[in-house]
């Protein structure tokens, strides 16, 4: 079960961990635009969410934009929330329940749900750029209709040196693992940090 908004855990992970925090309230909003007017008006519009991973940052982002779109005007959307182990264990198979949007949390959410090729909108975060060029190249991306779009995790190297200055106060070393897709950009990270 995910803590309520009274949870001072909650408060405590939000507070150290400022990018689920922007993150959550940045798909907060586009939840809230993205989804039709009419679906708002009585029950609330149903959003599946799709996790990679059980591991508390992605139930942490899920609880955060639940909190976060329930604090608005509208009436609060309907939350069903999986693991990418679940859906592929069958998890939506004969069931009638249908939902709004569908948010794919992670690499392996995205696989998942490639396989089992909803017709429902699909917003892919916490992943980033070069993962989701990667799915959409290898056909391996759902996107009913056109009707997906992606919230990279990506950010500017400075504003994540920002964001690591911010969580570990005077600490002075950082290791980086780079890859592949990344080493291009170590002479930028040596000259920011």
């Amino acid at each position: 079960m995910l803590p309520s908004n009274k949870d001072p855990m909650l408060s405590k992970y939000c507070a150290r961990h400022p990018l689920v925090t922007m993150l959550a309230t940045v798909l907060s909003a586009i939840l809230v635009f993205s989804i039709p007017e009419p679906l708002h008006a009585a029950t609330g519009a149903n959003i599946l969410f799709i996790s990679s991973q059980t591991s508390t940052p992605y139930l942490r982002f899920v609880e955060k934009t639940r909190l976060e779109l329930q604090s608005g005007d509208l009436p609060p959307a309907n939350i069903t929330s999986l693991s990418a182990s679940q859906l592929s264990a069958g998890a939506m198979k004969n069931t009638d329940q249908s939902f709004d949007l569908i948010v794919a949390l992670g690499r392996e959410a995205a696989r998942v749900i490639s396989k089992w090729n909803p017709g429902t909108p699909i917003i892919y975060a916490l992943i980033p750029k070069t993962t989701y060029n990667h799915l959409e190249k290898t056909g391996n991306l759902a996107c009913p209709d056109n009707q997906c779009t992606a919230i990279y995790i990506d950010q500017p190297l400075k504003r994540q040196l920002h964001i690591l200055a911010a969580a570990f106060g005077k600490r002075r070393h950082l290791g980086v693992l780079l890859g592949p897709s990344s080493l291009q950009q170590q002479n930028t990270l040596v000259a920011q940090a």
